[in-house]
């Protein structure tokens, strides 16, 4: 569906002269993605609702989605397939977030979230083979990924000064599901590069 809507949209720019017919490729994916976000984020709305948590779902996505658009990580193959999966996350991040856990309180947390963000900066970026990054531009998005984390630690340090421990453990579960999507991403990489050499072999 989100395909065929793009493919539409893109239909209507190119007879309106926004773009040209030979750049279709680049700005239907563009609108592919936007238009993925804005369902998943409709769709987290909803499930914000229906849990009870509506508060809990934006914020989430508030501290995520620029994680993760700077970060990258790993890429489900189809969209339909990304669209359940991120939603699957929603729900049981939002289930975690009931009940922030006692070392949140202790400060064992917040170790957590500075020793996370840490490997989430080193992993950083995390590039799509279907659209690799020159050196330029993994230095850029690092950049941005590091300035991104060190804000968020930041709005960890004062929740937990403020002793709101809710805060401090959406923070922390925001910086958990960066790096598993980091290290997906990584091995998904490498899966894709070894499997490489036998398509070569096998179209020889």
């Amino acid at each position: 569906m989100v395909s065929k809507l793009s493919n539409m949209i893109a239909d209507q720019l190119i007879s309106m002269g926004r773009f040209k017919e030979e750049d279709r490729a680049v700005y239907q994916f563009g609108l592919e993605m936007l238009l993925l976000n804005i369902f998943n984020i409709l769709t987290a709305a909803f499930l914000g609702v229906l849990m009870g948590q509506i508060l809990e779902s934006f914020l989430f996505l508030a501290l995520f989605i620029p994680l993760r658009c700077h970060a990258g990580g790993y890429h489900a193959g189809n969209p339909l397939v990304c669209y359940l999966m991120s939603n699957a996350v929603i729900v049981i991040i939002l289930l975690l977030l009931r009940t922030p856990p006692e070392m949140v309180e202790r400060g064992a947390g917040l170790v957590l979230l500075i020793l996370l963000s840490g490997m989430a900066a080193i992993l950083a970026p995390v590039e799509n083979l279907n659209k690799p990054l020159d050196e330029v531009e993994k230095k850029v998005y690092g950049i941005r990924t590091r300035i991104v984390l060190a804000i968020e630690v930041l709005i960890g340090l004062v929740c937990f000064a403020a002793a709101s421990f809710q805060g401090v453990w959406i923070v922390t579960l925001t910086i958990v599901l960066m790096v598993i999507t980091e290290i997906l991403g990584l091995m998904q990489n490498t899966y894709s590069r070894s499997r490489t050499p036998e398509k070569k072999r096998r179209i020889q």
